[in-house]
């Protein structure tokens, strides 16, 4: 068995130093990287290295930076589902300062045509799958997606990182959702939902299981980069989920979410994680 994330993969050029510029200013950085990331690929990553066969329903396209990305995902042993489509991969300019806060501008899928998805194509990509997650950043694919995840009795997880247009079409296929505090949780009805969570940074999840509102503590740890610390929540509890009941699968995910932001830039934490689960 193995476990589906679909969505957004971007190309991301990270910059660190002491403060991100204000305006009309230059800074020097102190170090850069360039890296994949976006919401589902770095999902995918963290799910492949707790050594969770994994694929990647995501629209990568042609050229050098397509190119980029599938090397790089390939290196994690994530098998991708490139979806066809328009235009160039999406590039995100990340500054992350002293605090390990980051700043971000990315152009995310806007304006990209995506080849629509037949019923088929849906089914093979479903075979065989434990779980599955979503990030609303690929709404016409990921719709007829978890549909169909619905109706086959596999688990669909919300990755709401913020409020995009059109959300409200993928909510009722959706069994587990983790928002963020940029989320309007009031668009959501907790008892829809096996799970219904929010994150808020540092501070306790408040997550809603089994009737009750629980609060699940965050981990306290020496921050250096929270540049894709919501990823690893989701991809980790998305690789937990079919292996244990959801608000444990939430507990531990929390917990890597917190350790990964101890190493400066996601690979670093990364590497350390499929060490631990064995993974060359």
């Amino acid at each position: 068995m193995c476990v589906l994330m679909c969505g957004l993969t971007t190309i991301d050029i990270s910059h660190y130093g002491s403060r991100p510029p204000r305006p009309n200013e230059k800074v020097a950085a102190r170090s850069s990287a360039v890296d994949v990331g976006g919401p589902a690929a770095n999902a995918a990553r963290v799910a492949a290295c707790l050594g969770v066969p994994t694929r990647l329903a995501t629209c990568l396209g042609d050229g050098v930076l397509a190119d980029l990305a599938r090397n790089i995902l390939t290196q994690y042993h994530v098998h991708v589902l490139d979806i066809p489509g328009d235009d160039p991969l999406p590039i995100s300019s990340i500054f992350v300062d002293d605090s390990g806060q980051r700043t971000v501008s990315s152009a995310n899928n806007a304006g990209r045509t995506i080849a629509p998805i037949d019923d088929e194509q849906l089914d093979m990509w479903l075979t065989d799958v434990s779980a599955v997650c979503v990030d609303a950043h690929l709404l016409d694919i990921q719709v007829p997606l978890a549909r169909q995840a619905q109706r086959r009795g596999i688990p669909v997880v919300f990755d709401g990182g913020s409020d995009k247009p059109g959300t409200s079409r993928l909510l009722p296929y959706i069994s587990h959702a983790i928002v963020s505090a940029d989320f309007s949780f009031s668009n959501l009805n907790p008892a829809d939902y096996a799970l219904a969570a929010q994150s808020h940074g540092d501070g306790p999840i408040q997550a809603y299981y089994a009737g009750q509102l629980t609060e699940i503590s965050v981990p306290r740890v020496s921050v250096r980069d929270t540049l894709g610390a919501g990823d690893v929540l989701h991809g980790a509890f998305t690789a937990l989920l079919p292996r244990h009941d959801a608000l444990t699968a939430l507990r531990q995910a929390a917990s890597y979410a917190s350790e990964s932001t101890t190493l400066l830039g996601l690979p670093s934490w990364l590497h350390t994680l499929r060490a631990k689960h064995n993974k060359d």
